[in-house]
């Protein structure tokens, strides 16, 4: 990967065109090619630069901690637990521009459980439990293999943590998300800007975990 002070001056040219309305993924060609980039660090940038419009957009809707307490949760699953076990693997994990923590990763589709798959539920549903919602939806995405029996596993957590709730494997999560509940519990930016309340639950949770293997892009 390219020194960090690259990536950042890299990172700042992609935003002045996004500012400018570039479309994103021009716009992130025109900036990898000056800079050089390669793969991983082209998708660290897309993942991590908005314009910003979208920052402040995304800033107005998102709530404390506290302000969750007796809420409706949507509960974006595999966004959640994906960035949790990187965290546990010790992978680099970026805060975004937007404030949001991901993952650098490109296992979405292809996400299998591992051994580090029990820990991370483990810290969600502590979580959880501490900031007492009223109920939670937690959606998963049914094409991915073995989705079902890890819908299963989260019920029987939500039963276990005593939490009103259910799990659910869904062709099309990302509408079941932005359709159920009050505030939306995810990084994915296409659910971000159409959430009426947002949340980043792996993102505090990393931040309890005082991790250090981090690449900021906040300004």
């Amino acid at each position: 990967m390219k020194h960090e002070k690259i990536l950042h001056d890299a990172a700042k040219d992609l935003q002045f065109l996004l500012n400018r309305g570039y479309n994103k993924k021009g716009a992130l060609k025109l900036v990898g090619d000056r800079y050089i980039l390669n793969k991983n660090e082209r998708h660290i940038l897309f993942r991590a630069i908005f314009s910003e419009n979208d920052i402040k957009n995304r800033e107005k809707k998102k709530l404390s901690q506290d302000q969750l307490k007796d809420q409706i949760l949507s509960i974006d699953g595999y966004n959640v637990l994906i960035t949790l076990e990187n965290m546990l693997k010790n992978k680099i994990l970026i805060i975004a521009a937007d404030g949001f923590f991901r993952d650098a990763s490109k296992i979405s589709k292809r996400y299998k459980k591992s051994e580090k798959t029990d820990l991370a539920i483990k810290l969600i549903f502590e979580k959880l439990v501490n900031l007492a919602p009223k109920y939670i939806y937690i959606f998963f995405d049914k094409p991915i293999s073995k989705s079902g029996e890890l819908t299963a596993l989260i019920n029987e957590k939500i039963s276990e943590f005593k939490l009103k709730g259910i799990a659910k494997a869904v062709n099309s999560p990302d509408h079941e998300i932005l359709k159920q509940g009050e505030t939306v519990i995810s990084a994915d930016s296409l659910i971000l800007d159409k959430g009426k309340t947002i949340f980043d639950l792996a993102g505090s949770i990393i931040k309890e975990q005082a991790y250090q293997n981090i690449i900021s892009f906040l300004q």
